[in-house]
């Protein structure tokens, strides 16, 4: 039992110095970024003729990204929000650099070969990594961060809801330093 305290005791100190993740703006296909500048606010903001996206700026351990990489924004519409994907990469045919999830579910790949197992825990064939919300951690050559978490919350006890647990992360292609 005393471990169980210290293991939720941790986690809810993971929690709460979260930071949820902000987007705002339109990017309608994956194009090349014009223009990108940090703003006063310290988030991202990126141009494409008439479009412009706004972002949370990656925490200080991920890279940064600039005018000529190529920016990608996936939406998937669910009844519980919006889920958001917006991957940078140096050019439209390379693998993604990194990778920023938006109120993400616990559901399919992460990275390459990884997926949600449990809570917070990714795995692949050989093995399952626990992961904490405000920690970095190098997942198979990923370097991987929960900003944020949003657990299932009940509109009204004991009726099934829409609601479900959600997420937002950065991935980076390379070890977490």
């Amino acid at each position: 039992m005393r471990h169980f305290l210290i293991l939720a005791a941790l986690l809810y100190a993971g929690i709460a110095t979260a930071k949820p993740v902000q987007i705002h703006g339109t990017w309608s296909q994956q194009q090349e970024i014009e223009s990108m500048e940090i703003t006063i606010a310290g988030q991202w903001r990126f141009n494409h003729a008439d479009q412009t996206l706004i972002t949370s700026a990656a925490p200080a351990q991920f890279m940064t990204v600039k005018s000529g990489d190529w920016l990608n924004q996936e939406l998937r519409h669910h009844p519980a929000g919006m889920m958001r994907k917006l991957s940078w990469s140096k050019d439209a045919q390379r693998p993604p650099q990194l990778i920023l999830g938006q109120n993400m579910s616990f559901v399919g790949e992460v990275i390459p070969g990884w997926h949600w197992d449990q809570y917070l825990t990714l795995a692949n064939q050989q093995q399952k990594v626990k992961l904490s919300p405000g920690k970095p951690r190098t997942v198979g050559g990923w370097c991987i961060l929960i900003s944020d978490v949003r657990p299932a919350k009940a509109s009204k006890p004991n009726i099934a809801n829409e609601t479900e647990t959600r997420l937002d992360w950065w991935i980076q292609a390379k070890p977490c330093q």
